[in-house]
């Protein structure tokens, strides 16, 4: 990824996406730090085997479906998403993901 995509954003499967820092560039074993916004509409149910989720509420409320319990929440909650725990959101605002 060239610095100019970081800069834009990108469509992504469920919304926009602004990439802000991708692995190898920390040093750290961060894969990929982006500020998203989705689209209620287009979220889907996902597990990811191989990487850990944490978002960040920047605005907005939603409800956050983990392993089938839902959960409302709200501008600053912090939510992490253990490896292979389905999870899906509903949301129209900005979040901040972060992908360690």
């Amino acid at each position: 990824m060239t610095y100019s995509q970081h800069l834009s954003l990108i469509s992504h499967v469920i919304g926009l996406k602004k990439v802000l820092l991708v692995v190898n560039e920390s040093g750290c074993s961060i894969t990929q730090i982006a500020v998203m916004q989705y689209c209620v509409e287009d979220v889907v149910a996902t597990v990811h085997h191989d990487l850990l989720d944490n978002f960040y509420i920047f605005s907005g409320e939603f409800d956050v479906v983990l392993n089938g319990k839902k959960s409302c929440c709200k501008v600053s909650d912090f939510i992490f998403v253990p490896l292979s725990v389905r999870h899906a959101s509903g949301m129209l605002s900005p979040v901040l993901k972060c992908s360690p």
